[in-house]
């Protein structure tokens, strides 16, 4: 009889033993799952990151390109602004001339 209970308890125990493996390598399984859902979810929130990042630079770029091509277009309209200036100044010397001759009369 004692060595029959001694022998249940045995099978008891490895029986508690084999349990404890399994939960332990299910907890295991559920831990690793988890984290690989967790570094997936990581991967792509980074990559939504990167391209709201991406549209901001070309966004950027675009206005600073558009605000250029504003300054390039109002200089090359001063320039144009001066050129005809210039060239309607010089274009009558009779003008001046005709000013500086009443005044010597």
């Amino acid at each position: 009889m004692a060595e029959d209970a001694r022998i249940i308890t045995v099978k008891k125990i490895d029986e508690e033993r084999l349990t404890n493996e399994r939960l332990a390598g299910a907890d295991r399984e559920a831990r690793a799952e988890s984290a690989r859902l967790a570094a997936q979810a990581d991967a792509a929130r980074v990559a939504r990151d990167a391209e709201t990042a991406q549209i901001a630079a070309q966004t950027e770029a675009d206005r600073v390109k558009q605000e250029n091509i504003a300054k390039m277009d109002a200089a090359q309209n001063a320039a144009t602004w001066q050129s005809v200036t210039r060239s309607a100044d010089g274009c009558c010397p009779d003008r001046s001339r005709s000013s500086e001759t009443r005044e010597r009369r």
